[in-house]
């Protein structure tokens, strides 16, 4: 896949986690331990608690999208990147769930471990992740607020 990019920089990195790799990042204890009070999120902190959580949602594939910190503008390269790898796969007929509060999992000492496990390049952060699989259900799209475009004429 190409991402966008400014003044040819690479601003972007992606880790593909299949099956067994991503099962043992969900299940491997908690990543999520600690103080998440900078995060200024108190229900995803209180989420992260629970033991039941299962943050990827049991996708078979999870990629991780990490941005370089130098390059300006990286993190909406990465979004624009997550984008596209949504509407591939719903052309594909596959299920996809962009994920940010996963950036939980790389706050811990376990995270940072799995963090070096997944060969993110030094000086790259979270952006987010895109989880890939077979769709449940397939639900109709809710109704959209009517106001939310301003019109200018």
């Amino acid at each position: 896949m190409c991402l966008a990019r400014a003044k040819r920089a690479e601003p972007a990195e992606m880790a593909l986690l299949c099956d067994s790799k991503q099962r043992s990042a969900e299940k491997d204890g908690q990543y999520y331990e600690g103080e998440h009070a900078e995060f200024g999120i108190d229900f995803l902190a209180e989420r992260a608690q629970d033991p039941n959580l299962s943050p990827f949602w049991n996708a078979p594939t999870v990629i991780l999208i990490t941005a370089d910190k130098t390059v300006r503008f990286a993190e909406i390269d990465c979004a624009l990147a997550a984008e596209n790898i949504l509407i591939a796969a719903e052309s594909l007929g596959l299920g996809s769930l962009i994920m940010a509060f996963t950036e939980f999992l790389f706050v811990s000492e376990k995270g940072k471990k799995l963090k070096k496990e997944l060969e993110v390049p030094q000086g790259y952060k979270h952006v987010c992740m895109v989880a890939l699989g077979y769709k449940d259900e397939n639900p109709s799209a809710k109704p959209r607020r009517k106001d939310a475009i301003n019109y200018i004429r």
